[in-house]
Order: C-alpha cells, then structure tokens, then sequence
C-alpha cells in the first residue's frame, strides 16, 4: 500500500527493527500528515519534512506545526500522530525538538463481563471471529501478538492433544517492551480451533496465521458486534479481552509476580523459558485461572463453588484466629482475683508506712 513511501532510506531508517503491524500504522499516519503538510509547508514526502525541520530556527517551531496539524483531533488519536512524526526525525538525527507534556490517553474503562462476552460472540457469524475472542480471553494476549500466532506457536500441545495449550512465539518476540506473556489457550478456544482445524478453515502449515485479519477489520467487526449486543460503548472491543482475563487473575488471587508472568509485564518473560517453567504455570492457569475465564455452564458453577469455598475457607480460618485469641484472654474470675490480691498488698503497704 505505501511501497513507494516505505522505499525511501530516512524511512526504512526509522522503521528499522519495527513489527509489521506497527509499520504498516505508522505509514498511514505519516501519509496523512504529508497530504496536509504540501498544502501548509510545501512539503511532499519525508525527506522533505526532515529538510524542513533542520532549516527552522529552533525546535519549538517544529513542534508548532506539529501541534498545529493534530489540533482539533481527540487526544487519543494526536498523541499517536505527535509521537509518530517526533518518532520519524529523532530517528534520523533531529535532536532539537522541545520536551512535551504528554496529554493523559489512559482509559478506565471496564473490561468485558462474563454474560457480555457470551452475548457479543453471539453476534459475530464466523467461527474463526469467535475463536478471536474466545483466544484473547483465554490467553489475556495483546491483540497485535494474537494476531501474529501461527501455527507453529501451538503445535507441539495442541497435536499432543492437550486442553491446556501453551503459546510459545520465537525468543525475538519476548524481547521487546510489551512483550507477550506466558500463557494458554483453554478448553473454550482449543475445542472450536479443534473444529476450524478439521474443517480446513485453519490451516496446519506451520507458518500459517491463525487469524488472518489486519487489525483494523477484526476491531471494526467486534465494534459491530458490540454495538448490535447493545453493550456499553466504554467497554473497549479488543482490550476488554484483555481485562477480562486480568479480572480473571485478580478473581483467582495469584501472586503479582505469577499474573505479570502470565500477562507480558514481567522481565522473566523476556528471555527465554523452558519447558520446566512452562509446566507449573500450566497447572495454575488449569486449577486456579481458568475456572474464572470459562464460558461453559460447567465453569460458571466450578468458578461459583470455589468462590464459596475460598469465602468458607477464609471464615474458617477467622474462627480458628478467634479461638486462639479467646484462649489467651484472662478470665473474669481471673481478673477479679487479681484485683483482690492488689488490694491486699496495698493495705499491706499502707500498714507498713505507719
């Protein structure tokens, strides 16, 4: 789509080492801020941009017309473009651009629900779309390294015939900032791409793409199921996947070193692991984690019951705390007879002082 654009050196210089995905994102922006740019500086293509940028009397009348071009866009949406065109001349050497407040693009908003997922799956039409959704809550993965799975990442346990299927990327891809983590696909996603597999909808190549979707066709096609299931516009259509498996940690109480492991923040993530570490993880995502993600009826009641017996547990153990407590506490008659012993001693001594 951009060949052209991509041929030029400062910007395979600054695309150097980038993912597909984030590649073909920062071309758009860069071709969207170049129609705007001929019109408003006379100036057509990067290396024009550049030359531009070093003939300005300081940094701050670059960031000026960058400012300028992004006005009026949400904000979301401008810290993207600012960080893209500051990306592009840093990357080629234009150190005189001014530091920046960064306006806040971080969202609160709430995850999807257990019934919300459930409703949005049914307004998707295919199978492979609803595998899509039900691999991004089983695994909490990021849509961009969902998107990237191949075949070959799931191979070994899923010919194995394993429910509990380990993600395994190439070393390269743990090494970066956000990192994908450690983690599964669950009974929910193995058994439809069990069927996709079968059927010939997912192919067995090894370096065939699971999801064969750009990322924007996969988000506009959940936004729309979204918007038909009438859910709440807030809930964000592929990360509330992704805070829906966060919820499912918190829900199972594990350990922050543990849920960053299973999530991409953590360092040990990074490098790589082996299939001792992998092992471990795999029996607390099955025991602990999972019963939290599952759709099935069978889950809900497994998740119910073991919530009820964590809350029977706990008010077992404050009982026993209370026991304890109430052994070391001194009896009235106790105390009354310790009393009456000070008392003694007390007209002793005042006998004593005459």
């Amino acid at each position: 789509m951009f060949k052209t654009l991509y041929e030029i050196e400062s910007v395979q210089r600054w695309l150097r080492r980038r993912a597909e995905l984030t590649k073909a994102e920062y071309l758009t922006r860069m071709d969207k801020f170049l129609v705007w740019s001929g019109p408003a500086i006379k100036v057509h293509d990067p290396d024009g941009f550049l030359a531009w940028a070093k003939k300005q009397p300081s940094g701050v009348h670059v960031q000026d017309l960058i400012d300028k071009y992004t006005e009026g866009m949400k904000p979301s949406t401008a810290h993207v473009h600012v960080a893209v065109l500051r990306g592009f001349l840093n990357r080629n050497g234009y150190r005189e651009l001014p530091k920046i407040d960064w306006e806040s693009t971080m969202s609160f908003a709430e995850g999807y629900t257990r019934q919300q997922i459930q409703e949005l799956l049914g307004y998707l039409d295919r199978p492979l779309q609803k595998l899509y959704v039900l691999s991004m809550k089983d695994s909490g993965l990021r849509a961009n390294d969902l998107l990237y799975l191949r075949y070959k990442h799931i191979k070994p346990d899923l010919e194995a015939g394993k429910d509990f299927v380990n993600i395994r990327f190439e070393d390269e891809r743990y090494k970066r900032r956000k990192a994908p983590g450690l983690t599964f696909l669950g009974p929910n996603s193995v058994s439809l791409l069990r069927e996709l597999l079968k059927s010939g909808e997912v192919k067995r190549d090894p370096d065939a793409r699971i999801f064969p979707y750009p990322y924007r066709t996969i988000t506009y096609e959940l936004s729309l199921a979204k918007k038909r299931a009438s859910l709440p516009k807030e809930v964000q259509p592929n990360h509330g996947l992704r805070k829906f498996f966060h919820y499912g940690l918190q829900a199972a109480r594990i350990a922050d070193l543990k849920a960053k492991q299973f999530e991409g923040h953590s360092n040990g993530t990074r490098g790589t692991y082996t299939s001792r570490d992998i092992e471990p993880m795999r029996d607390l995502y099955r025991e602990d984690v999972y019963p939290h993600l599952d759709l099935s009826e069978q889950g809900a009641v497994e998740s119910k019951q073991k919530q009820l017996e964590d809350l029977v547990a706990k008010q077992q153990a404050q009982i026993t705390a209370l026991e304890e407590e109430k052994k070391n506490l001194v009896s009235k008659s106790e105390v009354e007879d310790i009393r009456k012993e000070l008392a003694a001693i007390r007209r002793d001594l005042g006998k004593q002082a005459k």
